[in-house]
């Protein structure tokens, strides 16, 4: 029967079937359905503004980019999702992005290449490891963390590897210290070392 093959290739299945609902459940879907709306206001927005490159674009999309990066991950709280095995909420997620690519894809010019594929294998691998880190220690302090050392990541890759100066070494330093300096504070706050004094 469909419905048997569908269980049998995906184990976690019968386990989030069977999730009895929280009182969190409610308030995480409204929030989801608020974020869901803003994403879509800025997807809008984006693609208005793909119509002509300027600097507007760019930091338009920036906006964007920043909400959703720092919202898309909410769901992942539900009980029924949390209990998921990560290749399953991957193969949704991958899902989700595919429809959402296609429309931009539509309505703008593009070109394929098989580098493409390369980039998808090291988001996909990078999304099923942020999802057992928001299970393993929450999404606040996990999501902060990888986007904290994510920037720090990519200023690296763009000076060392493209050659791409900052205008000001010395503040391009203190922004990489002050980052180290927010990712460390966060995991302290994380390990409960800065926990209230005892009485």
């Amino acid at each position: 029967h469909p419905s048997t093959t569908l269980k049998a290739l995906l184990p976690s299945f019968n386990n989030t079937q069977s999730m009895p609902p929280t009182d969190d459940s409610s308030r995480i879907w409204r929030a989801s359905i608020g974020v869901a709306a803003i994403n879509a206001a800025c997807l809008a927005g984006t693609l208005l503004c793909l119509q002509s490159a300027s600097e507007a674009t760019g930091w338009v999309s920036v906006a964007g980019a920043v909400w959703a990066f720092g919202s898309y991950g909410i769901l992942i709280k539900l009980p029924e999702v949390s209990a998921a095995d990560p290749p399953i909420f991957q193969l949704y997620f991958s899902a989700g992005v595919a429809l959402c690519s296609i429309l931009v894809l539509a309505l703008t010019p593009f070109s394929f290449s098989f580098w493409g594929f390369a980039g998808a294998s090291l988001w996909i691998s990078s999304m099923m490891c942020g999802k057992i880190g928001i299970d393993g220690i929450g999404y606040g302090v996990a999501v902060a963390t990888w986007g904290s050392t994510t920037m720090i990541v990519s200023f690296l890759w763009g000076t060392l590897v493209f050659a791409e100066r900052p205008s000001s070494v010395t503040g391009a330093v203190a922004a990489l210290c002050t980052l180290a300096a927010g990712v460390a504070g966060v995991a302290t706050a994380q390990s409960g070392s800065l926990g209230p004094p005892e009485a």
